[in-house]
């Protein structure tokens, strides 16, 4: 054997070009190889894909299945039967639509962002606040993504009178959102007892500055006019309250005439003891009051008039 130098075994020799050799050497020198475990094979050879393949070595590579006399498909130089193929096909495109949308690389479940349908490692992404690397924890939020602490506060209502982030008991009236703190009368600042508040052009009031604005409280005692309320003087007064601011005369129970001096009732005779200057005063402007009166009555009933043609 040229390879050995060993004489052939029974005068049994194999000779090609490259000369003549044992069996031995000659299997190892130019004998086909397994393309799965890459020995030598003796006996049967299968040949496929180019290569050649102990019988019982040409198997489907996902499965293990022989694929002698089946058919088969090549794969990145590997066998496999059909119904792997299709399996793997099949787990592949599921990959694929699971996959990053930005890098294409799986996504572990504590990674996962997903944003308009589409799956994202949430570390290509950061917060629209404070800019930190964003993880799986972030959320969306009116189509922009937070951190959980920005988000908080990005989400969190806001208080009307301080423009302020609510976190925390807040109160909900007149279609807002106020700390418990800062829902207060909008004229004197004070909170209101048992929650009970007046709503007027919009804001919030306690009862005696609603009863203000709204003029129902009493034009003397200044409370709420309470009993037989008694309308005079553009005012209201408490029933027991109508009296002259001189004598006390109680106009109500009296029936007695009133005149109007710096905008309090004044009964006739106190009336009559003002300075002469003072009554000629208010007998003017009670003349440019009535006036001004009739005008504004005769523009409504013009307006109505037009309005119901």
């Amino acid at each position: 054997c040229q390879q050995c130098l060993m004489p052939f075994p029974d005068d049994v020799y194999w000779e090609n070009d490259e000369g003549i050799f044992c069996e031995y050497d000659h299997n190892v020198l130019f004998g086909n190889r397994c393309g799965k475990c890459g020995q030598i094979i003796l006996g049967k050879c299968l040949k496929a894909m180019e290569m050649t393949w102990h019988p019982d070595h040409f198997a489907c590579e996902e499965c293990g299945n022989l694929l002698e006399n089946m058919k088969f498909i090549n794969r990145n130089g590997k066998p496999y039967c059909k119904p792997c193929i299709d399996i793997i096909k099949q787990q592949e495109e599921k990959m694929r639509k699971e996959a990053c949308g930005k890098c294409k690389k799986p996504i572990a479940q504590d990674e996962l962002l997903i944003l308009k349908g589409v799956r994202y490692h949430a570390n290509h992404f950061q917060c629209t606040v404070c800019k930190a690397v964003l993880g799986a924890d972030c959320v969306e939020y009116e189509g922009k993504l937070y951190c959980p602490k920005d988000y908080e506060i990005a989400s969190a209502p806001v208080c009307y009178t301080c423009r302020r982030p609510i976190f925390g008991p807040s109160i909900t009236a007149l279609g807002r959102e106020f700390h418990t703190e800062h829902f207060v009368c909008f004229k004197c600042e004070k909170r209101f007892d048992d929650s009970v508040f007046y709503e007027y052009q919009d804001k919030p009031y306690c009862m005696t500055h609603y009863n203000e604005l709204t003029q129902s409280n009493c034009g003397r005692c200044k409370h709420p006019a309470s009993g037989k309320v008694i309308t005079a003087m553009n005012k209201k007064w408490c029933q027991n309250h109508f009296t002259c601011f001189g004598c006390d005369l109680n106009f109500t129970v009296r029936k007695a005439p009133y005149f109007e001096w710096d905008l309090k009732p004044l009964c006739k005779d106190c009336y009559e003891h003002l300075p002469s200057s003072v009554k000629k005063n208010v007998e003017k402007y009670d003349q440019i009051d009535k006036k001004v009166k009739k005008k504004r009555e005769e523009e409504e009933k013009k307006a109505q008039k037009k309005n119901n043609k």
